[in-house]
């Protein structure tokens, strides 16, 4: 049976979010979305405004960079369960 669990429920199962009142978790649920990305999707560009925070769910995510000539450089991999993105909440 394949388990289909709701947005609600991983943002209430995210350590990060433990401490949170059941009505914060909520206005998250609402103000957030979830998608799927397929493999090899572009979720940013570096230097884009993007100002979202990201949460894997499931698989992995590779942050690279270009150099110069064109060299794709690995900064990062997040596995799932990873928070990422906008410097995870450094200006909090």
């Amino acid at each position: 049976m394949i388990e289909c669990r709701t947005k609600l429920w991983y943002l209430e199962n995210i350590d990060a979010f433990s401490n949170l009142s059941d009505e914060q978790v909520r206005m998250l649920d609402q103000y957030s979305i979830m998608r799927e990305i397929k493999k090899h999707e572009t979720l940013y560009l570096e230097g884009s405004s993007d100002k979202n925070i990201y949460i894997l769910k499931k698989g992995m995510v590779k942050i690279t960079r270009l150099t110069p000539q064109g060299r794709e450089i690995t900064l990062d991999i997040f596995k799932e369960g990873s928070i990422f993105g906008e410097m995870v909440f450094i200006e909090s």
